[in-house]
């Protein structure tokens, strides 16, 4: 990374947890510059937009979809930067 504070991405359906996360990282690290995503489209805006170093991805997004909600995301990201952890 570079001398800029990083971004950090959270991608969590479930909101109340989503602030926790959040908040959490915020103190524990309060250089890093968090966000947070609900869905899987306002993820990828994101992701496009801040091209994180760190996604932290909630990978049951629809809970009637399982896994495979979350699982899908992460080529997707790795296409908008390859540096980018998930």
């Amino acid at each position: 990374m570079d001398s800029k504070n990083p971004n950090i991405l959270f991608v969590e359906d479930d909101k109340a947890l989503l602030t926790r996360l959040m908040k959490g990282a915020r103190l524990r690290s309060p250089d890093l510059n968090c966000h947070g995503a609900a869905t899987d489209a306002e993820a990828l805006l994101m992701a496009k937009k801040l091209l994180p170093e760190v996604i932290v991805l909630d990978l049951t997004l629809d809970p009637a979809r399982g896994p495979e909600s979350g699982l899908r995301l992460i080529p997707k990201f790795f296409e908008i930067s390859e540096s980018t952890r998930v």
